[in-house]
């Protein structure tokens, strides 16, 4: 019996060692997949008892203006609050329709923000968790050729007791979902005056400065191209049919390349 009572208090005190050493290496940088985002889990798979806490986590995305242009930079802030607690950390992805990473994150403070990557999306976390609840950084959104329209940032933040282990921790999860900005160019910058359906056709009312040969592709809301055209426009004013039987009811971007230079409108298929 006695011999039983030492192996038990041996694995007793083993596992509380684990949970120990697991809460001072996550405190440092958590493990990926703990964002709360489709087929991950949250901070609280490590931390148990991770319940209750009348806090948050919040993303605030370019000031509050949840909307992108392709390939420009824009600020994130992560902000957990809980008044109970005196240690805080997250994570963050995001991810566009088919569920990876297609933006990328710059961080602007390695003191006390970190980056990891892996099956194929990419996650900003704190680094050296202390006091501090608020983190920056930013985000570059992909190009135009990836024909993606909105994307989501998912995060999970945790706000600690700070009493060496996993245990008695606050758990909180959010998502945010940011769209392409079609509405930014005034009509002497974008010559698509107006994209519409007429029955299985897509009518695109384009102006041209010139004669010049029009490179023209709608992309679904995954970014796959469903028709690609080649069309010459005349100087001034045209109006363009374009046949679309192969496309799906939905959210639709058409592109537009004029003389190396592409110009975007957004259209909803019914």
């Amino acid at each position: 019996m006695k011999n039983f009572l030492l192996i038990t208090g041996i694995i007793v005190v083993g596992l509380a060692s684990l949970q120990s050493t697991s809460d001072i290496l996550y405190s440092t940088q958590p493990p990926v997949e703990k964002t709360g985002a489709p087929n991950e889990g949250l901070c609280s798979d490590c931390h148990i008892n991770s319940g209750g806490g009348n806090g948050s986590v919040s993303i605030d995305f370019n000031d509050g203006n949840n909307l992108f242009k392709y390939g420009e930079t824009y600020p994130i802030t992560v902000n957990v609050e809980d008044s109970e607690q005196s240690r805080f950390g997250f994570e963050l992805t995001e991810i566009d329709q088919t569920g990876i990473t297609i933006g990328e994150f710059t961080l602007l403070n390695q003191d006390n923000t970190a980056l990891q990557s892996a099956n194929n999306r990419d996650y900003v976390s704190h680094f050296e968790a202390d006091d501090n609840n608020s983190w920056e950084f930013e985000w570059t959104a992909p190009p135009e050729s990836s024909g993606i329209t909105e994307v989501t940032f998912y995060a999970a933040g945790n706000a600690t007791n700070n009493n060496g282990s996993t245990s008695g921790d606050h758990v909180y999860s959010t998502s945010l979902t940011v769209e392409l900005d079609t509405q930014g160019l005034d009509d002497e910058e974008n010559p698509i005056s107006k994209v519409y359906q007429s029955n299985s056709d897509l009518n695109l009312a384009y102006f041209s400065g010139q004669q010049t040969e029009l490179k023209i592709r709608l992309f679904d809301i995954s970014g796959r191209v469903v028709s690609s055209f080649v069309k010459q426009a005349n100087a001034g004013n045209n109006l363009f049919s374009l046949p679309i039987e192969k496309a799906d009811q939905g959210v639709h971007i058409i592109s537009v390349t004029d003389n190396g230079k592409t110009h975007t409108g957004k259209v909803v298929l019914r």
